[in-house]
């Protein structure tokens, strides 16, 4: 797999399709750019820069008790 892509297998609640299953695809773009894909379509997606990435980074690491995640990171 590249190192700027990853494959998230995730859940859809609204594009259900019996299992609701879905991939996310996360790309880090030339220009440090985090783009997630949902469904792997290209229809709705939403691109991150670096602080709105590093929010949803420090968010996530609180929200799983990651140590040291109490300190907000700015970019």
């Amino acid at each position: 797999m590249s190192s700027t892509r990853r494959a998230i297998p995730v859940t859809c609640t609204t594009h259900s399709s019996g299992t609701n299953f879905c991939n996310l695809l996360m790309t880090k773009e030339p220009d440090g750019t985090i783009v997630f894909d949902p469904h792997v379509a290209r229809c709705c997606m939403l691109r991150l820069d670096e602080r709105a990435a590093t929010a949803v980074f420090d968010t996530l690491g609180e929200w799983l008790g990651w140590p040291g995640a109490d300190t907000v990171h700015t970019p």
